[in-house]
């Protein structure tokens, strides 16, 4: 009783000092479809964990110790988390960038969008798009092509013309020949390009072999967070993305930012900066970030909060960690059991918070932290 009397004061006092008006207000948006594949992902999870309480043992997802960092999305029960978890936000994101490139394709009178997104997942990126279309009076005809290694056990049902391809992008450049689409998405896919081997020169090479038919291309590229941007990392996905950029002009492709103009509503949200590439002044690269800082989507963007439901079950304490078998290993001891997993200098803990710190924390992580807000680029490219 004591607790619940606490909690509802805090949340008083959140609310109260908190009285910003909504980015997009409430009702703008139908993300019915969204919220029913989150709720159905979460009912997925849970049916698997009754089943089998040890499942997040071979879970990948957020592993600090994997060689590579990369989940497995082939496992189901990573990729029910990760959609019940992650599509509210990264729906957000897209859904932010397609809004500001569409504006620009009308004044532009492109009403064609051949669209291929690498690394797709389950194509809420594409979702997204549809969202944006529902609000657009002009009519636009849209091709989507996703490429995704991974077989998803569900991915979004798309209102125009799609297909899904299983498949490394390296893989799937090689195979075509030629590129005659428009708008090149890579949706948080830049930071599962591994280092050794240099996948993402493999990528720019494959770029260079395939004839693109298009003379202006819009690069769009979503980056995991801010800090994954930051160019002080011996190796960023910024960096990538200007590999990338570097292979189109190899072409005869000159890269310029999106001219966008942020909507009034959003500018307490979501911040321009303006970066200068290693090269020098070559050209300016503008990324925007969303400065959500602790806020919930609900204050934000009330239309893309996670369904309650989805909340309440992933702000249970002690979701997993009770029946989890890692939780009082010490991470000495599943080092010293695990040769395969990478060792490091920190202070040994219980592997379980380290491990997977999504489900031991007690926090739900719905919530956008400024480390984690979401951040991204958009290109015009033209020959």
């Amino acid at each position: 009783m004591r607790n619940n009397i606490k909690n509802k004061l805090m949340q008083f006092i959140w609310e109260h000092f908190h009285r910003n008006k909504p980015m997009i207000p409430k009702g703008l948006v139908d993300t019915s479809a969204l919220n029913n594949q989150v709720i159905a992902s979460m009912e997925e999870l849970k049916g698997l964990l009754a089943k089998d309480p040890h499942i997040f043992r071979q879970m990948q997802l957020m592993s600090r110790y994997r060689v590579n960092f990369s989940p497995d999305f082939n496992e189901t029960q990573t990729a029910c988390l990760y959609e019940s978890r992650m599509c509210n936000i990264y729906g957000l994101e897209y859904y932010l960038m397609y809004s500001l490139l569409l504006p620009y394709l009308l004044k532009e009178n492109i009403r064609k969008l051949r669209i291929l997104s690498l690394g797709c997942g389950s194509m809420i990126d594409g979702l997204s798009l549809s969202l944006v279309l529902k609000n657009c009076r002009d009519s636009i005809d849209v091709q989507y092509t996703g490429v995704d290694i991974a077989k998803w056990p569900m991915s979004f049902k798309l209102p125009f013309e799609n297909r899904l391809i299983l498949k490394p992008m390296q893989d799937y450049l090689e195979d075509c020949e030629t590129f005659d689409g428009n708008v090149l998405i890579f949706p948080t896919v830049l930071s599962g390009l591994r280092e050794y081997p240099d996948e993402t020169g493999t990528f720019c090479q494959r770029i260079e072999e395939t004839q693109f038919l298009s003379d202006t291309i819009f690069l769009m590229v979503a980056y995991r967070s801010v800090a994954s941007y930051n160019r002080d990392w011996q190796v960023t996905d910024w960096q990538k993305a200007q590999r990338i950029i570097a292979a189109l002009e190899k072409k005869g492709y000159v890269a310029e930012d999106l001219p966008v103009t942020i909507p009034d509503a959003w500018k307490d949200y979501l911040q321009s900066e303006t970066v200068e590439t290693e090269e020098g002044k070559k050209y300016i690269c503008r990324y925007l970030s969303a400065r959500y800082g602790s806020l919930q989507l609900k204050e934000i963007a009330p239309d893309f909060a996670p369904p309650d439901s989805v909340e309440e079950y992933f702000a249970k304490p002690g979701l997993v960690r009770r029946s989890c078998p890692y939780y009082k290993m010490r991470r000495d001891q599943y080092l010293s059991k695990n040769p395969g997993i990478r060792p490091d200098e920190e202070i040994p803990e219980t592997v379980c918070r380290q491990q997977c710190p999504i489900m031991c924390g007690i926090y739900p992580r719905m919530i956008l932290s400024k480390r984690t807000s979401p951040c991204f680029q958009i290109f015009v490219l033209r020959r």
